[in-house]
């Protein structure tokens, strides 16, 4: 037995379709790029563009700052 549906139906469902390919594709991309560049070129990259990086890497160069201010204050 067919069911009714109304045309916004399908017309939802292939905006839906849409969102979820160009989402998988944007996935893909992302995987490729990681898989072929080493991480530390896309940090370094990343560096130079002024865009962002690893939290870890910027807590640890904050507290090696931190602790080179103390040492001069120390002298």
């Amino acid at each position: 037995m067919k069911v009714f549906r109304h045309p916004k139906y399908y017309e939802e469902m292939r905006k839906r379709a849409k969102r979820e390919q160009a989402l998988e594709r944007k996935r893909a991309s992302e995987r490729a790029l990681q898989e072929t560049v080493p991480h530390n070129d896309i940090e370094e990259a990343n560096r130079r563009a002024g865009g962002p990086t690893s939290n870890k890497q910027g807590s640890e160069q904050a507290s090696d700052q931190a602790s080179d201010e103390d040492a001069s204050k120390q002298r």
